[in-house]
């Protein structure tokens, strides 16, 4: 073997956060207009995260639980003690569903979102 191969390559020592700040507050102070263009990839970031979650969201709601719903409403106006019993029971479970489901397209909003500002986040890196 080489002595280039057997040798490990050298790590950096993985920065504290308190760095990670420190670096951040200095950047800030050196880098004119860095304030507003980060602001403005916050901005633009949060408002494709919201879109991209209430257009799923509602788009998933409307198409696939809605029609479910209506369903079961009709199923709860049956007669005895089990149809009601079964009604509260797919109602529950709709419910739950409701609240995956709203969990599942948050995370997909903000995996998006962060996959399109990743342009936004290299030019502020560059900067």
């Amino acid at each position: 073997m080489s002595a280039d191969t057997s040798q490990k390559a050298m790590r950096l020592p993985r920065p504290s956060a308190f760095a990670l700040l420190a670096s951040g507050r200095q950047a800030l102070r050196e880098v004119p207009g860095l304030k507003m263009f980060l602001l403005k990839g916050f901005v633009l970031n949060y408002t494709i995260f919201v879109a991209v979650a209430a257009l799923v969201y509602y788009g998933i709601f409307f198409l696939l639980l809605q029609p479910y719903l209506v369903q079961l409403d009709e199923w709860a106006t049956g007669e005895g003690f089990l149809w009601d019993a079964l009604a509260l029971l797919l109602g529950l479970v709709a419910w739950l569903t409701q609240l995956m489901l709203l969990a599942a397209t948050l995370m997909f909003s903000l995996l998006i979102s962060l996959a399109l500002m990743s342009m936004w986040f290299e030019a502020l890196a560059a900067r």
